[in-house]
């Protein structure tokens, strides 16, 4: 590569740069995924050795990644680097036509596996689904807002939807709800196998609030509604494990080649409009003040590329992260790790 220095290649690492490389669309293995950085262990850095179990690529349309074998001396597969944008995925506002929440806490995420052919909602992946979604993270995260509150409103009860259920694709709702059925609070669930009109798999885990006031009576008279920013996190960590570890099981957990970097996207939105028609800031539903003096937005949102499947403290480092990269571009600029948890 220009500017950089030579690097030899053992022959069976060669092969399994362009393998996992193989799936990318209109493009060569080298082209997407960029080529061999040399090695940066002292040991011949000039020489990246056949036993490599990791190895730095760069240069690619993919962006700064590297091969690592999977266990017990697998497969390469290539891992992102990770790192933040802004550009909005496709699938963005995918399940939400009809709904104006006061605040939506979203994780989008777009996986753009090769050879999806085979992959299918069986009956009893969506059996032990439907089994798990009362005890993973988004419910609990859900639960928690009500927690503490002084309020025991758990996240148990959870619904297919009408639509969006079939073997390519599913969708569950949790909502809390007066004795005259306003929702108050709504979690929910879905996946979507590619179609003609999206090539990856999504995933989309977030929580609502529906209606601040209708929340506010199942609450105990006095508790405010609006979110702190570590009541968000918390909401973003939980649906974010359940998007990226718990709705792919419903798929078999695949571990596919990648054709595309995948990508998580984080929102945060104000949808329900005041009676003159205008969107209040995001502010009015969620307490930003530990991130200083910012602008008044509707909404914000940033997307990660990174591998979906992270360590416990390797997703909430990114979050942290995540969340402070978009307080700074959308106008919170002394926004700093210190107001997270």
């Amino acid at each position: 590569m220009p500017g950089r220095p030579a690097v030899a290649v053992a022959a069976p690492v060669w092969q399994a740069i362009t393998a996992a490389g193989r799936a990318s669309l209109g493009e060569d293995a080298f082209a997407a995924m960029g080529f061999p950085v040399p090695s940066a262990d002292g040991r011949e850095p000039w020489l990246i050795h056949a036993e490599a179990q990791t190895l730095d690529l760069a240069g690619g349309r993919w962006g700064a990644g590297c091969l690592k074998r999977t266990e017990h001396g697998g497969e390469w597969r290539w891992h992102p680097h990770p790192r933040f944008g802004l550009e909005q995925g496709r699938s963005a506002t995918n399940w939400t036509s009809g709904q104006t929440p006061a605040l939506r806490l979203r994780v989008v995420g777009t996986l753009p596996w090769a050879d999806t052919n085979t992959l299918e909602i069986t009956t009893q992946r969506r059996l032990d689904l439907e089994r798990k979604l009362p005890n993973s993270q988004l419910a609990g995260a859900m639960t928690l807002l009500s927690q503490r509150r002084a309020a025991d409103l758990p996240a148990a009860q959870w619904r297919r939807t009408l639509s969006f259920n079939s073997s390519r694709s599913l969708s569950y709702t949790c909502t809390l709800a007066t004795t005259e059925g306003t929702p108050a609070l709504q979690a929910a669930a879905m996946l979507a196998l590619p179609t003609t009109m999206e090539s990856s798999v999504v995933v989309c885990a977030e929580v609502l609030i529906d209606d601040r006031q209708a929340w506010a009576t199942l609450l105990q008279l006095g508790w405010d509604t609006r979110l702190s920013l570590q009541e968000a996190q918390a909401v973003l960590l939980g649906a974010w494990e359940t998007a990226a570890e718990l709705l792919p099981e419903a798929i078999g957990t695949p571990d596919l080649h990648w054709s595309a970097p995948p990508t998580i996207e984080l929102r945060l939105s104000s949808e329900r409009s005041e009676p003159n028609g205008v969107l209040p800031p995001l502010t009015q539903v969620l307490d930003l003040t530990p991130f200083g003096d910012g602008d008044d937005r509707t909404a914000m949102a940033v997307t990660i590329t990174a591998p979906p499947r992270l360590t416990a403290d390797e997703r909430r480092n990114l979050l942290r992260r995540a969340l402070v990269h978009v307080g700074r571009e959308f106008g919170y600029v002394d926004a700093g790790p210190e107001a997270l948890l």
